[in-house]
């Protein structure tokens, strides 16, 4: 199975999509939202988006990094007094940020995929199953037996301005199971995609606004 992008993808056995409609109808706050929200600046805000970083463990924080966000500055500075070294500082910077832009976006997106996949397997009566996929999108569900699955992100992703999640039906033959057989989701409606993910707008921030 093949998704564009490094998701957790579960999959449940399901005979009514009650649970995937309430998904995407449901308001998740994205990440601009939330760190604006948390009282980032400006300029963490623009470096946690220009590499699509979710947290500041994304990437090490270079050199040229620190002077254009203000909170690094700030935690270098208190590093420098912990470990008598500027480079030492930088390596070690997020230990002297605040837990909330350290990981609370992270926590708050964990909170709500556990509460989903709770739900979704009450509401199913069956196992949610998950995989990560691979650095190119590939992922690969074993074991499962004849039946009609539903394939879910849960955990909408996000896409440039969109929030983009997937729902969708997949039949598994008793003949089937024992060859790959390539299932390709994507955000775009193209020859031999089998998914084509539900979009909306990501929603503006109120303080992105003022």
């Amino acid at each position: 199975m093949k998704s564009p992008i490094n998701r957790n993808m579960p999959v449940r056995k399901n005979h009514v999509l009650a649970i995937c409609d309430e998904i995407e109808r449901r308001s998740l706050v994205s990440r601009e939202c939330y760190y604006r929200t948390a009282g980032a600046s400006e300029g963490l805000i623009e470096w946690l988006a220009e590499s699509d970083c979710e947290t500041v463990y994304c990437r090490e924080v270079e050199a040229d990094d620190v002077a254009s966000v203000p909170e690094f500055v700030a935690a270098v500075a208190a590093g420098e007094k912990q470990f008598d070294s500027a480079e030492l500082a930088r390596k070690w910077l997020t230990v002297n940020l605040s837990e909330s832009l350290r990981t609370g976006f992270y926590e708050n997106r964990q909170t709500y995929l556990r509460a989903s996949l709770k739900e979704a397997e009450g509401t199913s009566g069956a196992k949610v199953f998950s995989v990560m996929t691979d650095r190119n999108g590939t992922a690969y569900f074993t074991d499962l037996q004849p039946g009609v699955y539903t394939l879910s992100s849960i955990l909408p992703s996000e896409i440039g301005n969109m929030n983009v999640t997937w729902n969708c039906e997949v039949a598994v033959k008793a003949d089937e199971r024992g060859f790959e057989k390539p299932y390709l989701l994507s955000n775009r409606n193209e020859k031999n995609v089998k998914c084509v993910a539900i979009e909306k707008p990501l929603p503006v921030c109120e303080s992105a606004t003022k």
